[in-house]
């Protein structure tokens, strides 16, 4: 399978990988001397982010924006935050807009599938709304851990966007463990803050690019194995 990967990759000719940049010992600390450089470009990327996706229905290019900008953070590039979040929406913009509604279609299932499991599993104490409640928590997890990985691949890759999903879904199959190790890091996080009293603000300041740039850079470590 290993070598399939890379022939199914070289094949489509996606590796378009950034400049190579002098390396940095230990990822933690390469991510905080960035940071400890450029917090105020972490707080614009976060803020254009959050005000991009209040339409909803843009929120496929907001984040296909937001990982182009945090792509170049973790490979270490010079970052122009508003003229790199346009370019990787407009470079990209059918993708992310697809890739977008499929987010929110499946948004829209575990919704309904919640609701149902709710009310007949919980209020109910019916056997088949529990199973209805897992099935929705499940389908809620896999569709967040598949679109971290599509949303990489998209400002990573020229492909199309039909390859990328195959990719992806080729990708985790070698590497499932991982994958669900990375989708739990923004899951975790989150339930950490929902602890805290008033920690809501930090979403809107620093949540999203911090948590898109420790998700990037371990998704890229199983993605450069395949290059």
């Amino acid at each position: 399978m290993d070598e399939w990967k890379k022939q199914d990759i070289n094949e489509y000719e996606c590796l378009e990988p950034f400049e190579e940049q002098k390396e940095t010992k230990g990822p933690f600390r390469k991510f905080l001397r960035r940071f400890s450089d450029e917090y105020g470009k972490f707080i614009f990327v976060n803020f254009l982010f959050v005000i991009c996706s209040l339409p909803i229905v843009t929120i496929g290019l907001s984040i296909t924006g937001l990982f182009y900008v945090m792509m170049r953070f973790v490979e270490d590039e010079y970052v122009d935050v508003f003229y790199h979040f346009k370019k990787g929406i407009v470079d990209n913009f059918k993708k992310g807009l697809i890739a977008g509604i499929v987010v929110l279609l499946t948004i829209t299932v575990v919704y309904f599938l919640f609701y149902i499991g709710y009310y007949n599993g919980v209020i109910l104490d019916n056997f088949i709304g529990k199973l209805i409640l897992i099935m929705s928590f499940f389908i809620l997890f896999t569709g967040i851990m598949v679109h971290l990985f599509v949303f990489t691949m998209i400002v990573r890759y020229d492909i199309p966007l039909r390859r990328i999903y195959k990719n992806t879904f080729g990708i985790l199959m070698l590497n499932m463990a991982k994958g669900i190790v990375i989708t739990s890091i923004p899951l975790i996080i989150s339930i950490i803050l929902l602890m805290i009293p008033y920690a809501s603000t930090f979403y809107f300041i620093l949540y999203f690019s911090i948590v898109s740039y420790i998700v990037i850079s371990n998704i890229l470590n199983i993605f450069i194995r395949y290059e």
